[in-house]
């Protein structure tokens, strides 16, 4: 349920690292990972664990592609791999990832259906591990994966980051993420790692002085204490969102004031609350803070079988058609209402008529989390605490997950509704209300249980969470199941409800000046109305009185008792009718009027609808009439003085009679119009929208696998293109020709220093080498080969001509896999070197002549001493 961040003691994760990083992405995520990677610092103290939606049946190069741009080093995960410092962990295909302290846990989920791996799971671990320094990155992809991750990140104190959709290249995946409420920094990739070293290096304390402050913390008379600050800056909250956290325990406000300032990098309190005054966005970023949804599907499992056995006892004694009505305020998005209401429906047993047995009022004041609640859609880590039968029975398998069953859909009302403030939902038998009230000060706890009490029928159940205990509230009710904090509504009515600390206000949509500017505009338009028109109510679509122009008094009334703001009521005893069957008349959008005379004089009454552009509002004037200014013509004049008290109070009973039977004969006529408008509608577009879902469920994964395909494809060709550059420049380089062949000895590639053994032209390419003779004959060619085709062996020999002497290898050409795929010629031109040794023979030969006509014996000995040479003489 929505509540305030439960921040506790995460242990001692990952030595050595100050935060943990998961990344979840999907279709066009490669882009921005590289633009992610590419700009992370070594010297973080940070590990990153990215599940990026892979096809399984292709082999992924993504640890290839992101380690040539980053400095960081990239592995591929292996189970059991541990987590260190300046490393990035890329999840195999067909596996989900679970961290713990201190490694990496893999899932084989060959046999899932849907997209893998799933970033919900990987951040689902991360906030029941590292808790306050997990990190959730969410980037481009379709589909709505990472949405309840990030609420856990956020709800174990956590930070949250989103791409911006419109960097993102399928913006479905952060977008989804951003409307649940649960994000709290939205960035391109490329900002993002300033936001995690600004994350890293921050610890601001903004605790009371008395707690952890030193004594000239407390503030001055020119320097406010902490204190003081945090009580503005709550302020500031409450004037920008109408939301006030004054009732909620200093602590944790604290907290989530310091989790801010480190997200913003603001300095200090003083700071912050000159950031927050001007920037309603941020206002409105603390207020989410405060709001973090901590919800699962059958939480604290013996908490839920303890309350089954009371919860039959409550529907036994309730009439067989009687509506069993159950309120679960701070639904956050629904899992919990889902539980009770399949507990619920377990127990009633009865399909067909569920909709008329059951009612379940879900609430929250988060919108975006209520909006996740009405689609009723969750990931397959998210329903994996529902135990199976329940499961197919109230859940309906779908291509992105699983879908809540209609009729237990039907059965729920989602609604915006605070506790602090809001009445609630009256004859209810069962409140469910888990680990919020701990976060509450005695004060607001103690009016959220009075409100309760008053909600709850008769030995209607209050189920608390299990760190939770009835303090401010043990007077109201009577424990049932004490170990599971399930009690029992005591009999009576409490006191009235406890005063709260101050008031929530909306916040001005308007800057300064233009409020002055339409204040002057508003002061000169009433006074003109006060000064020409007559005396009116100003009514609403509903009748309700919305302004008074004028005195009013002759005609209207307050009596005693409950005040009420409806026209009717306020009206004289003897203008309620009358007025009454002109409103009926009035709603054809023509003016009425009819003259009236009673105990008090002559007034004209007219009903004047102020068109579409005013919203629905009217006018019920009362004019005074004079002798003078008598009735110009018929008006179905009313003479109330001249009429007995019996008449009167039949006419009066006929006319409200009428303008009843009208009222509704219309409002009968309009409704079953309408009714069979939206029966109509209804039908064709439920047809359309189950066509229109499945096709689109089945486009949407096939685009995704198509998209992460076809980056990977895109970037390996750039790798290919790259490689094949790098080759021929080698090649161009090398002073020796090459010629490759295909197993077929057929010419795939040569390079120009080939051409002097072989007249190769570039349409010799595909032609077989052994049908080009070469400039010198080289023996048994064809069988050299076809030996380093299929044999794998390697042959060299020279070649000697009158002009040109080579040295030839011909050797295998291997795959990766050690497989031949055909041959490599290698020809090096040896005609300088066969030259000298031609010349060097040559010379020998004349020394050794000369050596030998000498009568005396020559010898040379080398630097060690040893002979090298000795004459014959």
């Amino acid at each position: 349920m929505t509540q305030l961040d439960a921040s506790g003691d995460a242990g001692s994760p990952g030595v050595g690292l100050t935060r943990l990083v998961g990344v979840g992405s999907s279709a066009g995520g490669l882009e921005a990972l590289i633009e992610f990677v590419r700009v992370l610092p070594r010297e973080l103290p940070t590990a990153y664990v990215i599940s990026q939606h892979m096809d399984p049946d292709h082999n992924s190069a993504l640890v290839e592609l992101l380690e040539r741009e980053t400095q960081l080093s990239v592995v591929l995960a292996v189970d059991g791999m541990s987590l260190k410092a300046g490393t990035i962990y890329v999840v195999p295909p067909q596996h989900d990832a679970h961290v713990t302290s201190h490694e990496i846990k893999l899932t084989d989920v060959s046999g899932q259906s849907g997209p893998t791996p799933r970033a919900d799971v990987l951040f689902r671990s991360l906030a029941d591990v590292w808790r306050d320094r997990a990190v959730a990155v969410v980037l481009s992809g379709t589909g709505s994966d990472g949405t309840h991750g990030v609420g856990a990140v956020r709800a174990a104190g956590g930070l949250t980051i989103a791409q911006t959709p419109s960097s993102a290249k399928f913006p479905g995946m952060p977008a989804s993420a951003i409307d649940s409420g649960h994000v709290d920094l939205v960035l391109p990739p490329a900002d993002m790692a300033e936001a995690l070293a600004r994350s890293c290096a921050a610890a601001v304390d903004v605790r009371p002085p008395n707690t952890r402050m030193p004594p000239e913390a407390r503030g001055t008379e020119s320097s406010p204490s902490s204190e003081e600050l945090v009580g503005k800056i709550l302020k500031r909250v409450d004037i920008a969102t109408g939301l006030n956290f004054a009732g909620y325990k200093e602590s944790t406000l604290h907290r989530q004031i310091e989790r801010r300032l480190a997200i913003t990098g603001t300095a200090g309190l003083q700071d912050y609350l000159h950031l927050i005054s001007g920037d309603v966005g941020e206002a409105n970023a603390l207020a989410r803070s405060m709001q973090i949804g901590v919800t699962s599907f059958f939480r604290d499992p013996d908490e839920w079988a303890a309350l089954e056995g009371p919860l039959r006892e409550l529907l036994e004694a309730l009439e067989p058609t009687a509506q069993l009505r159950i309120w679960v305020p701070g639904c956050s998005t629904g899992e919990e209402a889902y539980s009770v209401a399949m507990l619920a429906a377990d127990i009633i047993n009865d399909p067909s008529g569920l909709g008329r047995r059951l009612k379940v009022f879900a609430t929250d004041i988060s919108e975006p989390s209520l909006e996740i609640a009405r689609r009723g859609r969750y990931s397959d880590d998210a329903v994996e605490a529902i135990p199976e039968d329940r499961r197919n029975s109230w859940l309906q398998r779908s291509e992105r997950g699983w879908e809540v069953a209609q009729n237990l859909r039907d059965c729920l009302v989602f609604a915006r509704h605070n506790v602090e403030f809001d009445p609630g939902f009256p004859r209810v038998h069962l409140i469910t209300f888990r680990n919020t009230l701990i976060y509450f000060k005695p004060t607001l706890q103690e009016r959220v249980l009075h409100l309760f009490h008053l909600s709850l029928t008769p030995n209607g159940l209050l189920m608390l969470g299990a760190a939770e205990r009835l303090t401010a509230g043990s007077d109201l009710f009577d424990p049932l199941e004490a170990k599971h904090r399930i009690y029992r509504r005591r009999p009576g009515s409490p006191r009235g409800l406890p005063a709260i600390a101050w008031g929530s206000r909306p916040a001005d949509p308007y800057p300064a000046e233009t409020t002055k500017l339409l204040g002057k505009r508003a002061a000169l338009r009433d006074a003109l109305v006060r000064r020409f028109a007559p005396p009116s109510l100003v009514i609403d679509p509903d009748h309700q009185v919305v302004e008074v122009v004028g005195d009013v008094s002759p005609w209207c009334w307050v009596a005693e008792g409950q005040p009420t703001s409806h026209v009717v009521g306020l009206l004289r005893e003897g203008l309620r009718p009358i007025v009454r069957s002109m409103l009926v008349e009035a709603r054809s959008g023509q003016a009425v009027e009819r003259d009236v005379t009673g105990p008090e004089g002559s007034v004209r009454v007219s009903v004047h609808p102020l068109g579409s552009d005013a919203l629905g509002l009217a006018t019920v004037s009362f004019e005074p009439l004079t002798a003078e200014s008598g009735s110009g013509g018929p008006r179905n004049d009313v003479d109330l003085a001249s009429t007995s008290s019996s008449s009167f109070e039949l006419q009066s009973t006929r006319l409200a009679l009428q303008a009843t039977i009208e009222e509704l004969g219309a409002s009968n006529e309009e409704l079953q119009a309408l009714n069979e408008e939206l029966q109509a509608s209804g039908e064709e577009l439920q047809a359309s929208n189950e066509e229109v879902q499945a096709s689109y469920e089945e486009l949407e994964v096939t685009n995704e696998e198509l998209a992460v395909l076809n980056t990977e494809l895109q970037e390996r060709g750039h790798s290919l293109t790259r490689a094949n550059a790098d080759l021929e420049n080698i090649q161009a380089s090398l002073t020796s020709g090459l010629i490759l062949l295909d197993s077929d000895l057929r010419i795939t590639r040569f390079t120009p220093l080939a051409v002097r053994l072989f007249p190769l032209i570039n349409t010799d390419i595909g032609r077989p080498l052994t049908g080009i003779p070469p400039v010198l004959a080289i023996p048994e060619l064809a069988a050299h080969l076809r030996q380093a085709v299929n044999d794998q062996t390697t042959s060299i020999f020279e070649l000697s001509g009158p002009t040109a002497d080579f040295l030839v290898q011909i050797q295998p050409y291997l795959t990766a896999a050690g497989d031949s795929r055909g041959a490599i010629v290698v020809v090096t031109d040896t005609s300088d070197l066969a030259q000298a040794r031609r010349q060097g023979r040559q010379a020998l030969r004349i020394f050794t002549r000369s050596t030998e006509a000498l009568r005396e014996v020559l010898w040379h000995r080398d630097e060690s001493g040893a002979l090298t040479f000795i004459s014959s003489s």
